[in-house]
């Protein structure tokens, strides 16, 4: 018997358990599958068959609903590290206390400024057609801020929470188009005390909501991680309603 806890026992034991996972077989066909002496064999499905994972009956071994669930499991958290990763090199300029979730992370698209064009022909995608456009931006990018302008030269409903230096910021910029819409009405317009490491943008269009969450280095923009999940969408609203509640009406830059 093992006194082994859980969470080591799935580490130590996956390549068994996932291989009873597609049918029953007996020690000697997962000897053969898996290139181990029979004494491994019994050892581990001793352990898995203790912690309630695997049963023996019929000649052979089987996954118990426990172990299918328990490997799903398993499965989908070394999918959030995997995918957490994958967005490290943007990851690790984002404050550390920042309130992000893995599901931000999970199954996302990481989209890296590489210097050419497919980091900002990205973004026009993800707002080509865009109705709703909220932002929360980290820093006054002119090419992202006109892009906004034409969206709403669309009829797309724009929000922004902007920190005091990036309103400061906004009453400079050469691209006044998103200012002269503040101006009229067509764009709402927020300021917050709180300065975020990492810009958030929520897109809604008829195909569906998608988040983007923008990343600044000291060099530059480094890229976005781009989600549609509904996990990811409804943090994404949660945060961004947050912020704005907290946030003062602005009706003029001037």
């Amino acid at each position: 018997m093992s006194d082994t806890e859980p969470s080591q026992l799935l580490l130590d034991r996956t390549k068994i358990l996932r291989e009873l996972d597609d049918g029953p077989q007996g020690v000697d066909s997962l000897r053969a599958a898996l290139d181990v002496s029979e004494s491994t064999i019994n050892r581990a499905v001793d352990d898995l068959e203790t912690a309630g994972y695997v049963e023996q009956r019929d000649g052979g071994y089987w996954t118990t609903l426990t172990g299918r669930l328990a490997l799903e499991a398993y499965d989908r958290f070394r999918r959030k590290v995997d995918c957490i990763q994958e967005a490290i090199e943007l990851l690790s300029v984002i404050d550390a206390d920042a309130p992000l979730v893995p599901a931000v992370l999970v199954d996302a698209e990481v989209v890296r400024a590489t210097g050419d064009r497919s980091h900002p022909a990205r973004i026009e995608r993800l707002l080509d057609g865009a109705q709703r456009i909220r932002s929360i931006p980290s820093t006054i990018s002119e090419p992202y801020l006109d892009l906004f302008h034409e969206r709403v030269g669309e009829d797309a409903e724009l929000s922004l929470v902007v920190s005091s230096s990036l309103t400061e910021q906004l009453i400079t910029v050469p691209s006044d188009g998103v200012v002269e819409s503040i101006a009229t009405g067509q764009v709402a317009l927020r300021q917050s005390d709180e300065e975020p490491s990492a810009g958030l943008t929520i897109v809604e269009s008829d195909s569906g909501t998608t988040i983007e969450l923008r990343v600044y280095g000291p060099e530059g923009i480094r890229g976005s991680i781009i989600n549609d999940a509904p996990t990811a969408v409804a943090w994404a609203k949660t945060h961004y309603e947050a912020v704005w509640n907290e946030a003062f009406p602005i009706r003029s830059l001037d």
